[in-house]
């Protein structure tokens, strides 16, 4: 019974663990756990759209993950013809960009009277990986309200936290696809 009693215990406690050690966040629609990270992605609460600050920084986005990681940004419009997303030189716009975790990149929404004409509503997309991992994901609306203003709300910013404080879970770029068409629908 001496020798039972350690080994039984042993079992019960990782047992408990690999049940509900590391149960932090909840499950979405597809099974996966993830926890709101609002802080994931920092932009001003309105967009500019000037012909004075055409081909300037403007419109920050900064983007922060676990360190080491990198985001895939995109921009669901035309960057040739409707602005996009760029480092330090806003006449070099691009609708897909892959940065590090920490930087700060700027949306250009093109010149005046270009947007009012063809979108009402944009959308940016951002995904945290690290390695082969998928960490998190963020999708964000942008509205326009006039053909020089525009406001950004972050519809979905989640993290996908590891098991045990050091698995990562094993998200596909197919389930993130998916949710991220849920959330902006």
């Amino acid at each position: 019974m001496k020798k039972v009693f350690p080994i039984l215990l042993a079992t019960l406690l990782t047992f408990g663990l690999i049940s509900f050690g590391g149960c932090n966040g909840s499950k979405n629609e597809l099974g996966i756990r993830e926890e709101d990270a609002k802080e994931m992605v920092e932009m001003e609460s309105t967009l500019i759209n000037t012909m004075a600050v055409s081909y300037t920084l403007h419109n920050p986005i900064t983007l922060t993950g676990e360190d080491e990681s990198e985001f895939v940004c995109t921009s669901l419009q035309d960057a040739g013809n409707e602005g996009g997303f760029h480092l330090k030189d806003a006449s070099k716009d691009t609708s897909s960009i892959t940065v590090a975790s920490g930087t700060t990149i700027y949306w250009s929404s093109g010149f005046p009277g270009k947007l009012g004409t063809s979108k009402e509503v944009f959308w940016f997309e951002f995904i945290n990986r690290k390695e082969s991992h998928i960490l998190g994901y963020a999708v964000v609306k942008v509205e326009r309200i006039t053909d020089f203003y525009y406001v950004p709300t972050i519809v979905k910013s989640v993290t996908f936290p590891k098991t045990l404080g050091i698995f990562y879970q094993n998200v596909t770029e197919e389930q993130v696809g998916q949710l991220i068409k849920n959330a902006e629908k």
